[in-house]
């Protein structure tokens, strides 16, 4: 489901107890505003977020997080999943750390390819 603005606060508590480092300028109610999917439990309360930016053909995920009390899920992959569906681009793109091997499998399992390396990351990106 969207996220929207009033989110803000929820989202920035998720975050802090995710390992997921997010520059504190993507994380804005505006931002949120733009493109923020979330997931919910069953009391409405924020379990997982995606969110991006788009730039011509291409939808940047920025952050994708999920509570960790809530890992092992599947919420990651709704997510990721609904961001597909919700944004219908041409391409998606993801940059991870190299040290999160959980991430670069799980992108691997949802269907993305290695496209590149950069210092300490690595690049995924899936074609619809």
């Amino acid at each position: 489901m969207k996220a929207e603005p009033s989110d803000f606060q929820e989202i920035s508590e998720l975050l802090n107890l995710t390992s997921v480092y997010v520059d504190s300028e993507l994380i804005t109610p505006q931002r949120i505003n733009q493109f923020f999917l979330k997931a919910i439990n069953e009391s409405d309360e924020i379990v997982g977020v995606i969110g991006g930016c788009s730039e011509n053909d291409t939808l940047h995920i920025t952050l994708i997080a999920v509570h960790p009390d809530y890992k092992k899920q599947g919420i990651g992959t709704k997510l990721l999943e609904e961001a597909e569906r919700e944004y219908p681009h041409q391409h998606f793109k993801l940059t991870v750390n190299h040290s999160d091997q959980n991430i670069n499998g799980f992108l691997e399992r949802s269907g993305y390819e290695k496209s590149s390396h950069q210092e300490n990351c690595t690049v995924y990106q899936k074609n619809m």
